[in-house]
Protein backbone atom coordinates (compact mmCIF):
# COMPACT_ATOMS: atom_id res chain seq x y z
CA UNK A 1 0.00 0.00 0.00
CA UNK A 2 2.83 2.40 0.88
CA UNK A 3 4.55 1.56 -2.38
CA UNK A 4 1.41 2.45 -4.42
CA UNK A 5 1.03 5.77 -2.59
CA UNK A 6 4.66 6.60 -3.23
CA UNK A 7 4.26 5.76 -6.93
CA UNK A 8 1.20 8.05 -7.16
CA UNK A 9 3.01 10.93 -5.45
CA UNK A 10 6.06 10.53 -7.70
CA UNK A 11 3.79 10.29 -10.77
CA UNK A 12 1.82 13.42 -9.85
CA UNK A 13 5.06 15.29 -9.08
CA UNK A 14 6.50 14.36 -12.50
CA UNK A 15 3.30 15.47 -14.26
CA UNK A 16 3.38 18.83 -12.42
CA UNK A 17 7.06 19.36 -13.19
CA UNK A 18 6.57 18.57 -16.87
CA UNK A 19 3.61 20.98 -17.02
CA UNK A 20 5.78 23.76 -15.59
CA UNK A 21 8.61 23.40 -18.09
CA UNK A 22 6.61 24.59 -21.09
CA UNK A 23 8.48 27.19 -23.14
CA UNK A 24 6.53 30.27 -24.16
CA UNK A 25 6.94 32.38 -27.25
CA UNK A 26 8.51 35.80 -26.57
CA UNK A 27 6.02 38.65 -26.22
CA UNK A 28 5.80 41.16 -29.04
CA UNK A 29 3.85 44.42 -29.21
CA UNK A 30 0.50 44.30 -30.93
CA UNK A 31 -0.58 46.64 -33.69
CA UNK A 32 -3.85 47.49 -31.91
CA UNK A 33 -4.10 51.17 -31.01
CA UNK A 34 -4.63 51.48 -27.28
CA UNK A 35 -6.59 54.11 -25.45
CA UNK A 36 -4.19 56.08 -23.35
CA UNK A 37 -2.44 59.30 -22.69
CA UNK A 38 -0.59 60.36 -25.79
CA UNK A 39 -0.97 64.12 -25.90
CA UNK A 40 0.93 66.77 -27.74
CA UNK A 41 1.39 70.15 -26.08
CA UNK A 42 2.42 71.84 -29.27
CA UNK A 43 0.55 74.81 -30.62
CA UNK A 44 0.96 78.39 -31.68
CA UNK A 45 -1.96 79.97 -29.85
CA UNK A 46 -1.29 82.53 -27.13
CA UNK A 47 -2.46 80.10 -24.45
CA UNK A 48 -0.43 77.07 -25.56
CA UNK A 49 2.68 78.35 -23.75
CA UNK A 50 0.67 78.75 -20.55
CA UNK A 51 -0.68 75.22 -20.92
CA UNK A 52 2.86 73.83 -21.37
CA UNK A 53 3.92 75.74 -18.25
CA UNK A 54 1.02 74.31 -16.24
CA UNK A 55 1.95 70.83 -17.47
CA UNK A 56 5.54 71.30 -16.30
CA UNK A 57 4.35 72.59 -12.92
CA UNK A 58 1.50 70.15 -12.19
CA UNK A 59 2.02 67.19 -14.55
CA UNK A 60 -1.57 67.38 -15.80
CA UNK A 61 -2.62 67.82 -19.42
CA UNK A 62 -4.90 70.83 -19.84
CA UNK A 63 -6.90 69.98 -22.95
CA UNK A 64 -9.16 72.35 -24.86
CA UNK A 65 -9.26 70.22 -27.99
CA UNK A 66 -10.05 66.76 -26.65
CA UNK A 67 -11.72 63.74 -28.22
CA UNK A 68 -14.44 61.37 -27.04
CA UNK A 69 -11.89 58.93 -25.60
CA UNK A 70 -10.54 61.68 -23.35
CA UNK A 71 -13.98 62.73 -22.22
CA UNK A 72 -16.01 59.55 -21.90
CA UNK A 73 -13.79 56.50 -21.45
CA UNK A 74 -13.62 55.17 -17.87
CA UNK A 75 -11.46 52.04 -18.30
CA UNK A 76 -14.25 49.46 -18.50
CA UNK A 77 -17.00 51.30 -20.37
CA UNK A 78 -18.08 54.50 -22.06
CA UNK A 79 -19.66 56.94 -19.63
CA UNK A 80 -22.95 58.37 -20.87
CA UNK A 81 -24.00 60.40 -17.83
CA UNK A 82 -22.82 63.68 -19.29
CA UNK A 83 -21.92 65.43 -22.54
CA UNK A 84 -19.03 67.86 -22.89
CA UNK A 85 -18.81 70.71 -25.34
CA UNK A 86 -15.24 71.83 -25.98
CA UNK A 87 -14.07 75.25 -24.93
CA UNK A 88 -14.18 77.83 -27.72
CA UNK A 89 -10.56 78.67 -28.64
CA UNK A 90 -11.03 82.45 -28.42
CA UNK A 91 -11.98 82.12 -24.72
CA UNK A 92 -9.30 79.67 -23.53
CA UNK A 93 -6.99 82.47 -22.29
CA UNK A 94 -9.81 84.00 -20.23
CA UNK A 95 -10.78 80.56 -18.93
CA UNK A 96 -7.17 79.91 -17.86
CA UNK A 97 -7.14 83.33 -16.11
CA UNK A 98 -10.31 82.34 -14.26
CA UNK A 99 -8.95 78.93 -13.23
CA UNK A 100 -5.65 80.48 -12.14
CA UNK A 101 -7.34 83.14 -10.00
CA UNK A 102 -9.94 80.82 -8.44
CA UNK A 103 -8.15 77.48 -8.17
CA UNK A 104 -4.43 77.04 -8.96
CA UNK A 105 -3.28 79.87 -6.69
CA UNK A 106 -4.85 78.28 -3.60
CA UNK A 107 -2.69 75.15 -3.64
CA UNK A 108 1.03 74.41 -3.60
CA UNK A 109 2.37 73.12 -6.91
CA UNK A 110 3.38 69.89 -5.14
CA UNK A 111 -0.23 69.30 -4.03
CA UNK A 112 -1.59 69.86 -7.52
CA UNK A 113 1.15 67.70 -9.02
CA UNK A 114 0.31 64.87 -6.65
CA UNK A 115 -3.49 64.98 -6.81
CA UNK A 116 -4.69 66.52 -10.07
CA UNK A 117 -5.91 63.87 -12.48
CA UNK A 118 -4.04 63.32 -15.73
CA UNK A 119 -6.52 65.35 -17.79
CA UNK A 120 -7.94 68.78 -17.03
CA UNK A 121 -10.60 69.35 -19.71
CA UNK A 122 -11.64 72.89 -20.64
CA UNK A 123 -15.27 73.01 -21.77
CA UNK A 124 -17.72 75.66 -22.87
CA UNK A 125 -20.48 73.69 -21.19
CA UNK A 126 -21.22 70.43 -19.46
CA UNK A 127 -24.60 68.80 -19.97
CA UNK A 128 -25.96 65.88 -18.03
CA UNK A 129 -27.59 62.91 -19.79
CA UNK A 130 -30.98 64.69 -19.68
CA UNK A 131 -29.42 67.87 -21.19
CA UNK A 132 -29.60 69.66 -17.84
CA UNK A 133 -26.62 72.01 -17.48
CA UNK A 134 -24.01 71.05 -14.90
CA UNK A 135 -23.37 73.67 -12.21
CA UNK A 136 -20.75 76.17 -13.28
CA UNK A 137 -17.58 74.65 -12.10
CA UNK A 138 -16.52 71.09 -12.13
CA UNK A 139 -17.02 67.47 -12.91
CA UNK A 140 -14.24 65.49 -11.33
CA UNK A 141 -12.88 61.99 -11.28
CA UNK A 142 -15.76 60.74 -9.16
CA UNK A 143 -19.24 61.78 -10.19
CA UNK A 144 -22.06 60.25 -8.16
CA UNK A 145 -21.21 56.54 -8.34
CA UNK A 146 -19.44 56.64 -11.69
CA UNK A 147 -15.70 57.10 -12.06
CA UNK A 148 -14.76 59.53 -14.81
CA UNK A 149 -11.31 58.19 -15.58
CA UNK A 150 -8.53 60.67 -14.75
CA UNK A 151 -10.58 63.78 -15.60
CA UNK A 152 -11.12 67.14 -13.99
CA UNK A 153 -13.59 69.11 -16.06
CA UNK A 154 -14.46 72.81 -15.93
CA UNK A 155 -16.68 75.02 -18.03
CA UNK A 156 -17.13 78.73 -18.85
CA UNK A 157 -15.01 78.44 -22.01
CA UNK A 158 -17.38 80.53 -24.11
CA UNK A 159 -18.69 84.10 -24.44
CA UNK A 160 -20.47 83.87 -21.06
CA UNK A 161 -17.08 84.36 -19.40
CA UNK A 162 -17.01 87.98 -20.64
CA UNK A 163 -20.07 88.79 -18.49
CA UNK A 164 -19.14 86.56 -15.56
CA UNK A 165 -18.28 89.41 -13.18
CA UNK A 166 -21.59 91.09 -14.00
CA UNK A 167 -23.62 88.03 -12.99
CA UNK A 168 -24.10 88.09 -9.22
CA UNK A 169 -21.71 85.78 -7.39
CA UNK A 170 -20.70 83.85 -10.55
CA UNK A 171 -16.97 84.03 -9.82
CA UNK A 172 -17.52 83.11 -6.16
CA UNK A 173 -19.78 80.22 -7.19
CA UNK A 174 -17.21 78.99 -9.70
CA UNK A 175 -14.43 79.26 -7.08
CA UNK A 176 -16.54 77.33 -4.58
CA UNK A 177 -17.51 74.63 -7.07
CA UNK A 178 -14.05 74.01 -8.52
CA UNK A 179 -12.40 73.88 -5.09
CA UNK A 180 -15.16 71.69 -3.70
CA UNK A 181 -14.68 69.33 -6.64
CA UNK A 182 -10.95 69.16 -6.06
CA UNK A 183 -11.28 68.66 -2.30
CA UNK A 184 -13.91 65.98 -2.88
CA UNK A 185 -11.53 64.25 -5.27
CA UNK A 186 -8.72 64.51 -2.69
CA UNK A 187 -10.95 63.00 -0.03
CA UNK A 188 -11.90 60.07 -2.24
CA UNK A 189 -8.31 59.49 -3.37
CA UNK A 190 -6.96 59.57 0.17
CA UNK A 191 -9.62 57.11 1.35
CA UNK A 192 -8.77 54.57 -1.37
Amino acid sequence: MKKNTLVYIVGITLVLISACTKKEVALTPSSIKELGFNYSLEGSNSYDGRIRNYHQRFGTYILYNFNKNDAYWNVIQWDSTYRLIKSEPEYVDKQLDLIDSTFFRYYADSTLKKYLPTKFLLCSSILMYNNAPQPDGYLTGFYNTNYVYENFIVNWGNSRILNMKGVKDSVALFRGNINYGFLRLLDLLIKT
